[in-house]
């Protein structure tokens, strides 16, 4: 096993957010929502109890919600910053 050095630090400032795409496989509920990171997203009910694919894109901050490989919304998605 390797241990750190004495003098070894974490830097804790925190990482800027990189350009790319998140995917979220989510249920919609019985009130046709979705839940993305503690947040939710309404889809509509005639949606529920469908799968969907949520795609956010980290550089326009979208999200686009999918069904089949259908596009039902696009909706603004601000990030958390920490």
């Amino acid at each position: 096993m390797r241990k750190l050095h004495a003098d070894f630090t974490v830097d804790s400032h925190p990482l800027p957010i990189a350009v790319g795409k998140i995917s979220f496989i989510r249920l919609v509920s019985a009130h046709g929502e979705i839940n993305i990171l503690g947040e939710p997203l309404r889809v509509g009910k005639r949606w529920k109890f469908q799968y969907v694919r949520a795609t956010i894109a980290t550089e326009t901050q979208r999200v686009k919600i999918y069904h089949n490989g259908r596009l039902l919304k696009q909706l603004r998605y601000q990030l958390r910053k920490n």
